[in-house]
């Protein structure tokens, strides 16, 4: 039985269907991802990945970091907060929250940072773990 577009409902062709397609074309997948994403997804994903970095880096400044920005676009993380005496190496994404709340995200190597932050479209940023953790245990291994 052939399989229907989840967009349009026209038929998938075998070809697509082979490789477990759910659109009849990319024009139809990309039309359904802006509806149930929002249209802000069209920006480029250099565009959207400065876009966060920026946005993380205002909002540590804003909570009392020293925020430094790696020159390098290969360096192993995108920031370095610092605050009371402490060095914290975060990784900036950019992720979106799917239709049940779940968020989803690139995976990155986790060696390579203490924390993820994760910035979504509409211009909230997830902190994994959250960034206030991070300072208070380092806080509370400096008092023992």
């Amino acid at each position: 039985m052939p399989e229907k577009c989840q967009n349009c409902g026209k038929e998938i062709s075998i070809a697509r269907q082979r490789r477990l397609a759910k659109f009849c074309s990319y024009k139809c997948r990309l039309q359904k991802r802006r509806e149930v994403y929002g249209a802000q997804t069209a920006m480029s994903p250099g565009t959207c990945g400065a876009l966060g970095e920026l946005a993380v880096a205002s909002d540590l400044l804003s909570r009392g970091f020293e925020v430094f920005k790696s020159v390098s676009p290969h360096a192993h993380c995108d920031l370095i907060a610092f605050k009371n005496g402490k060095l914290i190496q975060i990784e900036v994404t950019v992720g979106r929250r799917t239709p049940r709340g779940k968020l989803m995200f690139a995976p990155h190597d986790p060696t390579n940072y203490e924390v993820l932050a994760v910035f979504l479209l509409d211009g909230k940023i997830e902190y994994i773990p959250e960034i206030s953790l991070i300072i208070d245990k380092n806080e509370a291994r400096e008092a023992s």
